[in-house]
């Protein structure tokens, strides 16, 4: 693989690891080496603390070095806010990964059949789970049929919905992990709620923290 090449989430860049180290950006699946996001391959070399030479491949959202730091990756559990939702996945924009909040914002699709563990064919509609708005955290995962954008799941427990507002902009309470209360009407709403550890920081709709009493 030449340094520049563009690659597409599960993308093959390498055949095998040999003599390199990877990098971000970068996973291995049946000894194979794939691409988790879309960008160009990097290669570069560095000294280790034996004064060996160790040459290192990565994939790059930017040419830009600046724009690299901590990019989502298969397995990171991100901060994203739901865009739009259809039938079949619902529209997001990851937003933080840990207390790291992007200055830019990343498209990533969230698929009706990576909502619950074990059922992917789903026959609640989506807003049983997530709505339009809501804040999520969710999982970056793998999708053989998705490789232009970032694919989330919020399957496991401690993923869901943590922040979530009604149709007048009211906050949105826990009742259970099924289900919140609007704090203006008293309707309640279906939604797939995180359990998330209390005293867990989260980001409010401004991006700033705020702590969970889960």
């Amino acid at each position: 693989m030449i340094t520049g090449t563009i690659v597409a989430p599960g993308d093959k860049v390498l055949d095998r690891v040999g003599q390199y180290r990877l990098g971000n950006g970068l996973y291995e699946a049946n000894k194979r080496i794939y691409s988790s996001i879309a960008g160009y391959v990097n290669i570069y070399t560095f000294k280790d603390k034996s004064d060996n030479l160790v040459q290192v491949i990565e994939v790059r959202r930017s040419t830009d070095p600046r724009e690299n730091e901590l990019l989502p990756y298969v397995g990171a559990v991100v901060t994203a806010k739901v865009m739009a939702v259809g039938l079949r996945f619902a529209k997001c924009d990851i937003i933080a990964i840990g207390d790291k909040v992007y200055k830019k914002r990343f498209s990533a699709l969230l698929p009706k059949k990576k909502l619950r563990p074990l059922e992917p064919e789903l026959s609640e509609p989506f807003k049983n789970f997530v709505r339009t708005n809501d804040y999520i955290l969710a999982k970056v995962c793998e999708d053989v049929g998705i490789k232009d954008k970032f694919v989330l799941s919020i399957a496991e427990d401690e993923l869901g919905v943590v922040l979530c507002r009604g149709k007048f902009g009211e906050a949105m309470k826990k009742v259970d992990w099924n289900t919140v209360i609007s704090t203006r009407t008293g309707k309640t709403e279906p939604r797939k709620m995180a359990k998330v550890p209390q005293n867990c920081v989260l980001f409010n709709d401004d991006s700033s923290a705020m702590e969970t009493d889960a």
